[in-house]
C-alpha cells in the first residue's frame, strides 16, 4: 500500500512526513533512530499499512526535515513528536520505535500516558554495559557487517544528508538519556523486539528492557540484526500484529 508524502509546520520547523490512507483501529506512529528518516522504516511501515494506518515523521535535523540550530535531545524531539501528533490528529496511538527511536518514543509515553496504547521498540537503545559514545560507534560498525547492502545504503545516504557534527551531536544525547530509569514509569504494554543477531541491543539488553517496563515482554526475530524492521519486515509484522490485538477485542486471525 503506498505511502503518501507531506510537510507540515511542528513547533516552528518544517518537518517531512509519510502516511497510509486511514483504517479501522489505532494508528501505528514510526519514531526512526539515529541519523537516519523515514525512508529507515518504510518496509515496516508497508508491511502494517495493509492493517493498519501508519504514520512516521523524518524527526527535526534528519531526512528531509527542516534543520534546527542545535541537535535536539530525546526529550525535546519527544516534544516534536507530541506536536506533529496533535496537528495529524492522532489522539492515541502505537508508538513503534527503533534504535534512539526507542528512547524518543519511551519519553512520549512517560510525559503523555494518554498519547499511547502501547510501545513496540525494536533494537533499543542504550545499553549500559556499553555506555560511552565510542562503545556505541564500535556496535554500530559491527552492526553494519551484518546488515544487507541496501539497508547500508541507506543508512549512508541519511547520515550523509545529516551531516556528522549534528549525527555525533545526536548520539551523545541519545547516550545520556537515562531510558532505564524511564521504562519503569511507562504506564502502556511493551513489545521489545531485537533481531537475533544484533550486536547493538544483545539479548540480556533487551529482556532487560521488557522487565523494567511495568507491562512488558521481549520477542526475537530471527536471523535479523539491529534493524530487523527493515529487512524482516514480514517477521516483525507477525510479531506486532497480535500484540496490537490483545485486549482491543479485535479478532486473532487477520
Amino acid at each position: 500500500m503506498p505511502l503518501v508524502s507531506g510537510t507540515r509546520r511542528v513547533a516552528g520547523l518544517r518537518v517531512h512526513e509519510v502516511a497510509s490512507p486511514a483504517r479501522p483501529g489505532l494508528t501505528v506512529v514510526g519514531i526512526h533512530g539515529l541519523g537516519v528518516s523515514t525512508r529507515h522504516l518504510r518496509p515496516i511501515l508497508e508491511a502494517l499499512a495493509p492493517h493498519r494506518r501508519v504514520v512516521a515523521l523524518d524527526l527535526p535535523g534528519f531526512g528531509r526535515s527542516e534543520r534546527p540550530p542545535r541537535a535536539l535531545g530525546v526529550e525535546t524531539l519527544a516534544t516534536v513528536v507530541r506536536a506533529w501528533l496533535a496537528g495529524i490528529g492522532v489522539g492515541r496511538g502505537v508508538l513503534l520505535g527503533n534504535s534512539m527511536g526507542c528512547q524518543v518514543a519511551v519519553e512520549v509515553a512517560v510525559r503523555w500516558p494518554a498519547l499511547v496504547d502501547r510501545l513496540v521498540l525494536v533494537g533499543p537503545t542504550r545499553d549500559p554495559a556499553a555506555p560511552t559514545l565510542a562503545r556505541q560507534l564500535a556496535r554500530l560498525a559491527l552492526d553494519s557487517t551484518r546488515e544487507s547492502a541496501r539497508l547500508n545504503g541507506v543508512v549512508a545516504s541519511d547520515y550523509l544528508r545529516a551531516g556528522p557534527v549534528r549525527t555525533a551531536r545526536a548520539a551523545r544525547a541519545m547516550v545520556r538519556h537515562p531510558i532505564e530509569r524511564r521504562l519503569p514509569l511507562v504506564q502502556a504494554p511493551v513489545l521489545v523486539v531485537r533481531g537475533s543477531r544484533d550486536p547493538i541491543a544483545p539479548a540480556a539488553w533487551a529482556e532487560h528492557v521488557a522487565a523494567l517496563a511495568p507491562a512488558g515482554r521481549a520477542a526475537v526475530v530471527p536471523g535479523a540484526a539491529h534493524a530487523a524492521h527493515f529487512t524482516h519486515p514480514e517477521a516483525l509484522r507477525e510479531l506486532v500484529l497480535p500484540f496490537l490485538r490483545e485486549d482491543a477485542g479485535e479478532p486473532a486471525r487477520r
